[in-house]
């Protein structure tokens, strides 16, 4: 039989069966390299058992060198309130002490919530995206510990093959078919393994400024899911705690974006962990009873329960502690029994042993070292530091609601007065009626251009602004214009009593410390003989107040303020004594209802005066107590909006300019 010659093959055709070959050779020894294989068993199964549903035991166990120490109250309230988040659903906000380890808590729930299937998907928030990332990062850590890689194989055993890399997750494949594990930096989706409780769980984080929204997860082998259980850790920083702005704003992007992540009509599992700095941030707001009345509260504290004899830390130990804190030391263990009497705090055994002998001296160390802080981080219960006497909390002024419409006046008022005050982007104005008795009811307040929403902030108004009003004038013709058609808008207002009569406003004073031209071209152009410009200024304990003032030509002299004419302008500038009237506010605010000198709003909803609440609440007092005298003067907390508080003292000064003022006092003639 002849020989058979193959055909002879073309060098090109040779090097591409030869590079075929090695791509086929790289793919096997590839699949071969990331294949999982066989997983190995369970090591302890009693062990792994019974953490299903103990979190506490599993923190012990899988996380031990975190939690070395044993459980303190706190620690053991908010473990209890993960565990019930995420076994049987429901909203709870949950206020701990700084310092007792509450992070830790939360980092150490989300392995056990994925590993055993509690949850599927499971959604970290933090105050910015770096301590996201750090969360995910000490989760990463348990998740990798040794005791829980033998107790969960289907989980440890396909993460440990990573070498922490998740550049290798792209390839894993076990039983033939890619695992769709991710181990990136905010981000962890556990490998899908058939039979697991926990195939395919995913773990996110973001920081709560960041992209929240749809917030969800698919993969090639799996369907898409959103989040069954959030967890919002410390969301508020310090100093965003102070500004009702920002704090409005965390709570609107918390509700919003955050709530609305789970699935239509499925029960979400939401917890937000955090402390209270501040009276009416953002985790005060959602402990306030009257608020949110979705979540469960809870509040933990320091010091449960004071010491029956808080003058012996107060006075006696305190003095001795600024001298010297040996001698402080000295005289507790002296005193001891007596000082700890009635005390009850919280981790009894958590303190310095080397300067301290008891917790309860920790916290009282904390309590004269710093109260502010000591009552903010340590107990969740911040203080104003402000008396009620010079300062107007904003739950004091909403609350103040009278049950009449807005816009309507009761049917006993004798006058209606007006303030405008003057900015170059939006006007603010207020509306008050007022009784003989200087009872007082504001019937209207808002702004020019009036804004979308109930609540903004002169920094950010909102849909609107006078350059949108008017786009073809400068700032100057901008505020003129908008003068003109905020004062023609308030006298033109319906402004009906109970009985159906029209009433209208007996006067109107407009802000001229700020382009004062454009104010007085306003009042012209509007046609009004009631409105005049004014201007506040401080009277202090040592200046001579204007009761005391001789008149000069020209001038007229009335119940703190005082009308008097300036050379080369068209009217005379009605000055206030701010001072007073702001003290006079305050205390219309703090009186009875429908009592002599009270002040009240329209509406039966508190929460609609919120915005003008804050306002009041952006100024507070100090006395100032000189030549007999005692003035409190008043000073603005950085970063917050006043406007409409001014608004408030110019309604309250232009009353007592048509005669009207609290009983006792008598305008002058």
């Amino acid at each position: 039989m002849p020989n058979k010659t193959p055909n002879p093959i073309s060098p090109d055709a040779a090097y591409e069966r030869h590079r075929e070959a090695m791509r086929e050779r790289s793919a096997i020894q590839s699949v071969a390299g990331r294949e999982l294989g066989l997983l190995p068993p369970i090591k302890d199964v009693r062990r792994r058992a019974a953490c299903k549903y103990d979190l506490a035991r599993f923190l012990k166990t899988y996380a031990a060198k975190k939690f070395k120490k044993s459980f303190c109250k706190s620690h053991l309230t908010y473990i209890r309130a993960l565990e019930k988040a995420v076994l049987e659903g429901g909203k709870i906000v949950i206020a701990a002490p700084r310092g007792v380890g509450k992070s830790s808590v939360s980092k150490g729930a989300i392995p056990w919530t994925i590993a055993y299937g509690h949850k599927r998907s499971v959604l970290v928030v933090c105050a910015t995206k770096e301590e996201a990332r750090d969360f995910v990062d000490e989760v990463k850590r348990i998740l990798t510990n040794p005791r829980f890689v033998e107790d969960f194989p289907e989980i440890g055993v396909p993460i440990a093959k990573l070498n922490g890399s998740n550049l290798l997750a792209r390839g894993q494949v076990y039983d033939g078919k890619r695992t769709e594990i991710v181990w990136a930096a905010d981000k962890i989706k556990l490998p899908s393994i058939p039979g697991s409780v926990a195939s395919a769980a995913v773990v996110q984080s973001r920081g709560i400024a960041g992209a929240i929204r749809g917030r969800a997860d698919s993969g090639e082998e799996t369907e898409s899911i959103r989040p069954d259980f959030v967890l919002g850790d410390d969301l508020q920083k310090s100093e965003d705690a102070r500004n009702p702005d920002r704090v409005r704003k965390l709570l609107k992007k918390w509700g919003a974006d955050v709530e609305g992540l789970v699935a239509d009509g499925e029960t979400g599992s939401f917890v937000v962990v955090g402390t209270v700095v501040w009276p009416n941030d953002f985790m005060a707001t959602l402990l306030d009873p009257n608020q949110y009345a979705t979540y469960e509260k809870i509040r933990c504290q320091m010091v449960e329960k004071f010491p029956d004899n808080m003058d012996l830390w107060l006075k006696d130990y305190a003095k001795l502690r600024r001298e010297s804190p040996e001698k402080a030391r000295a005289f507790y263990r002296e005193r001891r029994a007596e000082m700890d009497a009635g005390a009850v705090v919280d981790w009894p055994e958590n303190y310095d042993r080397k300067h301290e002998d008891s917790r309860l001296q920790r916290a009282m160390n904390f309590l004269i070292d710093d109260p502010e802080s000591f009552y903010s981080e340590r107990q969740n219960d911040p203080q104003d530091e402000r008396s009620e006497r010079d300062y107007v909390k904003p739950e004091t002024t909403r609350s103040r609601v009278n049950g009449y419409e807005r816009y309507q006046v009761p049917a006993e008022a004798d006058c209606l007065t007006a303030f405008v005050d003057v900015h170059d982007d939006i006007l603010y104005y207020a509306v008050c009626a007022f009784t003989q008795s200087r009872v007082g009811y504001v019937v209207d307040y808002g702004s020019f251009p009036e804004q979308r929403e109930e609540y903004f902030t002169k920094a950010n108004p909102g849909n609107e602004t006078l350059a949108d009003c008017f786009p073809d004038a400068d700032k100057e013709g901008r505020i003129q214009s908008g003068l003109v058609a905020l004062l023609t808008q308030i006298v033109g207002e319906s402004y009906l009593s109970r009985l159906g009569y029209a009433c209208n406003v007996s006067r109107i004073l407009i802000d001229s410390g700020y382009k004062r031209a454009q104010v007085e071209n306003a009042i012209i152009a509007a046609g009004l003989t009631n409105a005049n410009p004014s201007k506040g200024k401080e009277y202090s304990a040592a200046t001579t107040p204007i009761a005391e003032y001789r008149a000069k030509p020209g001038e007229v002299i009335g119940w703190r303020w005082l009308a008097s004419p300036t050379r080369g302008r068209q009217f005379k500038t009605i000055v206030l004594d701010v001072n007073y009237w702001k003290t006079d506010l305050f205390d219309s605010l703090r009186a009875e209802p429908g009592s002599a000198g009270a002040l009240s709003f329209w509406g039966t909803r508190p929460e609609r005066h919120q915005m003008i609440a804050e306002h009041v609440a952006a100024e507070y007092g100090t006395l100032d107590e000189r030549n007999g005298r005692k003035v409190y003067t008043y000073q603005r907390f950085p970063t917050r909006d006043n406007h409409l508080l001014d608004c408030l003292v110019g309604c309250l000064a232009a009353a007592a300019i048509e005669g009207i003022v609290k009983p006792g006092e008598r305008p002058l003639e």
